[in-house]
């Protein structure tokens, strides 16, 4: 059986990287021999990753990784991956995941023949930034497994306009700026809650407890379920590749809030399904004016995030792409 290796080195964060990384490999180890690769042991990342300890390899050295298909979802881990297979003649055949935009190290960043890239900005960036020819890029959206049942579509009842903010806590994710910014300003009936954990979470428990508005909620599992409780999904960041956040959110058929990086404007588009701002007063305005929102405006925008995951982030969808390639690569 044909062997394929999703290899990364940062296993033990919890981000939209690792969830993509998990959730293609259990798509494609129906069809082949599949297994995780990373320098970590097995039980510094598994309380935070779901994967069976079977299903993993602990690796010294990409060496070990010769005469298979291997799957790299970081620069740094594409860049030893290229450098290795041509030193050492291992015969691997290599597939890289392009999960973000970057402006820097351009010249020590070496791809293999077959990159792909989730996004059309993660694609103009491959071939602006890094020069990497148009051929030699496959565009794969991330999807997600619908796990949505609800039919009825409705704002909450209870006066007040539910956001979800599900994100890492940290800088690019703009938590802690976005309270310092509205915390004077935000109409009373608009209530924030930030989902997750990271390196400024107790920051943002600091400069949010006092505040009625914001709520600081930590990580939280079932995401799907937690989101039938908000009436909007929320991101504002500076960095994005194309967010699964968002396409939860489209999932579960919540309008989004969002700006125009990365690809968010893919999962959310203007008029149809999302509300854009850009700037720091673009979304004063806009948080402000969703006591306006009517209901059959709420009911349009709703519908049409469920069409759009439904058109082009089904879970199937993206697996059958990668079967095709990885079999395209052997």
């Amino acid at each position: 059986m044909k062997k394929v290796y999703s290899l990364i080195y940062k296993l033990h964060e919890v981000s939209g990287v690792q969830k993509v990384l998990l959730d293609v490999h259990n798509g494609i180890k129906k069809y082949y021999s599949a297994q995780i690769a990373s320098y970590l042991p097995y039980k510094s990342f598994s309380k935070y990753i779901n994967v069976p300890e079977k299903e993993y390899k602990q690796i010294k050295s990409i060496i070990e990784l010769k005469r298979s298909v291997v799957i790299t979802h970081e620069r740094i881990s594409c860049t030893k991956c290229v450098i290795y297979n041509k030193i050492f003649h291992l015969k691997i055949k290599q597939i890289h995941v392009q999960h973000s935009i970057y402006e820097s190290l351009r010249f020590v960043s070496l791809f293999p023949e077959n990159v792909v890239s989730i996004s059309d900005k993660v694609t103009q960036n491959l071939i602006g930034y890094f020069k990497l020819p148009l051929q030699n890029i496959h565009k794969i959206h991330n999807g997600v497994v619908d796990e949505w049942s609800e039919e009825t579509l409705f704002k909450s009842k209870d006066n007040y306009i539910h956001i979800a903010y599900v994100a890492r806590v940290d800088s690019l994710k703009n938590q802690v700026q976005i309270v310092e910014h509205l915390k004077d300003t935000l109409s009373k009936r608009v209530i924030i809650d930030f989902i997750g954990n990271g390196p400024l979470f107790d920051k943002l428990s600091q400069i949010s407890n006092n505040q009625k508005q914001f709520n600081a909620l930590g990580y939280k599992s079932d995401i799907i379920e937690i989101l039938r409780n908000y009436d909007y999904l929320m991101l504002f960041s500076e960095k994005e590749g194309l967010p699964i956040t968002l396409i939860e959110g489209a999932m579960c058929c919540k309008p989004l809030i969002i700006n125009d990086i990365g690809g968010c404007l893919e999962i959310g588009v203007p008029m149809q399904n999302a509300l854009i701002a850009n700037n720091w007063q673009e979304l004063e305005t806009v948080l402000n004016s969703l006591e306006d929102v009517t209901d059959d405006e709420y009911i349009r925008m709703a519908q049409n995030s469920r069409k759009i995951y439904n058109n082009k982030f089904r879970y199937n969808t993206m697996i059958l792409k990668y079967v095709n390639l990885i079999n395209s690569v052997f």
